[in-house]
């Protein structure tokens, strides 16, 4: 415990640098009203959205947000996923948690802001997740299943929108757009 940082928990006061970044962070004076405005704007966002996209879409943004904010002096990556991974359980849909096979695509999408490539790419995380969960579920020795669970409502809600083929145009509007850069 000797080597943890002096100010951790805290907002930075010195400027930082992101290596391999194309912008750069918000400065140190500027972060608490860069934060709540990000937070507004999350909340406002989630109030008014229409459906789970919407809220997906949401939480994608201001997870880019925060990470060009950098708030912190060490450990923005690891706050901003798990952020994300709670706004998502937070509005009942599947974590998005990414996978380190995945490292250099998710850091692509966000130096490039591809909000449309990190949407796909979340869609194929909620999937994996549905997926291991579901896995998980029918290895349990009480197989009895409590609907109202929100993993269990999750699953079913993603099994309906695969069914609709909601998710294949998610993707093939991405798809298209990249064809088009």
């Amino acid at each position: 415990m000797n080597n943890l940082i002096d100010n951790n928990g805290k907002f930075k006061t010195i400027e930082n640098l992101v290596v391999g970044a194309n912008f750069e962070p918000t400065k140190p004076y500027l972060v608490p009203v860069a934060i709540k405005d990000m937070c507004d704007n999350l909340y406002f966002r989630l109030d008014n959205a229409k459906n789970d996209d919407d809220k997906l879409k949401a939480i994608l943004q201001s997870h880019i947000k925060f990470e060009k904010i950098h708030p912190f002096s060490d450990g923005n990556g690891r706050t901003g996923r798990i952020i994300m991974i709670y706004g998502c359980l937070e509005n009942n849909l599947a974590p998005i948690i990414i996978p380190k096979e995945q490292k250099n695509r998710y850091i692509a999408i966000l130096r490039n802001n591809d909000i449309d490539g990190f949407m796909a790419f979340a869609k194929e995380i909620e999937k994996d997740e549905i997926s291991r969960r579901n896995k998980f579920l029918s290895q349990r020795p009480n197989k009895q299943d409590n609907s109202k669970s929100v993993l269990s409502r999750l699953s079913n809600a993603y099994a309906k929108k695969l069914e609709s083929g909601a998710i294949k145009a998610l993707n093939d509007t991405a798809n298209s757009k990249k064809k088009e850069k």
